[in-house]
């Protein structure tokens, strides 16, 4: 009986180490610059901050991903008027990549948006620069049909630039 346990024990504990797959973790640091013109003037987007990756495949593929930005900030500035601000963007978001095509997106915490988020998925992209504060949800089925929701508040930033 010791015997057969111990057996099923290590056997067990095999099997679960051949299923395990560890994931990848990268901390990548940021500092870009870049120019948007959303908002019907030029805006210099400074960001900075560490973003922190996990990604994981499962046995079946489905790719699972993990984002976090902490203390990530931008500043925004109008390069004609000088008028500049600086916005918290250190949302944390996950991400589920499925082999049928479909794929998940959920964002929580404080993030910022080159066109208007609730403009998404239905079929008229709204220009600007938004950040929002709360939960966003974005699925795209394996036939390409898009479906969001959003919670929270939305800031329209490029008023606050002029």
């Amino acid at each position: 009986m010791k015997t057969t346990f111990s057996f099923m024990a290590f056997a067990l504990l095999a099997a679960q180490q051949a299923l395990a797959v560890q994931p990848t973790i990268q901390h990548t640091p940021i500092d870009i610059t870049f120019i948007h013109q959303g908002c019907g003037f030029d805006v210099r987007n400074h960001q900075t901050g560490t973003l922190i990756d996990i990604s994981h495949t499962d046995k079946q593929g489905v790719v699972r991903e993990f984002q976090a930005f902490p203390q990530g900030r931008s500043v925004l500035t109008n390069v004609l008027t000088g008028k500049s601000i600086t916005i918290n963007i250190s949302a944390v978001a996950t991400f589920t990549f499925n082999p049928d095509g479909s794929f998940d997106y959920v964002a929580n915490g404080i993030g910022a948006w080159g066109d208007d988020p609730d403009s998404f998925g239905t079929g008229t992209i709204i220009p600007g620069l938004f950040q929002t504060k709360g939960r966003f949800e974005y699925f795209v089925d394996a036939n390409g049909f898009e479906t969001f929701t959003r919670t929270g508040a939305k800031i329209a930033l490029c008023p606050k630039l002029q």
